[in-house]
């Protein structure tokens, strides 16, 4: 077993090649998110994810036939999930919401996405990050 970013791994190579490969557009920090984020929190040690399933969430889109409403006022923990998304990168901010239910593109080069929550609740990105965030209940 070898350790990789302080992270017991059985085959850190796909990680590593990984991030050679998308080296571009993702940093280490990312990959690290990634890998923290779907790994076992049970007491088992942590395992990296598949290559092709870190590639698929980098590169996956938002698509407004996802969408799914809350269905119910939002929470402390949907409040907390919202601001956790700040400065966070497209792709990270879709695996916490999920999908909007509309894209706004504008000139500026902002990009806004709405989800479906009881009131409204908006998601702002610059440069491929998130930059805001805004939720009202609506009162």
């Amino acid at each position: 077993m070898t350790v990789f970013r302080g992270i017991p791994c059985l085959q850190p190579a796909p990680l590593l090649e990984l991030h050679r490969s998308a080296k571009k557009k993702l940093s280490m920090l990312d990959l690290t998110a990634v890998v923290l984020l779907l790994t076992s929190p049970a007491d088992v040690a942590p395992q990296p994810v598949s290559s092709i399933v870190t590639v698929a969430l980098v590169t996956q889109q938002p698509d407004t036939r996802k969408a799914k409403p809350l269905g119910r006022w939002a929470n402390g923990q949907d409040i907390a999930k919202l601001q956790s998304a700040e400065g966070q990168p497209r792709w990270l901010v879709l695996l916490i919401l999920g999908h909007p239910s509309a894209l706004e593109q504008q000139a500026n080069g902002v990009e806004v996405w709405d989800y479906p929550w009881v009131g409204a609740c908006r998601v702002w990105f610059k440069d491929g990050k998130c930059s805001g965030t805004f939720y009202t209940a609506g009162y």
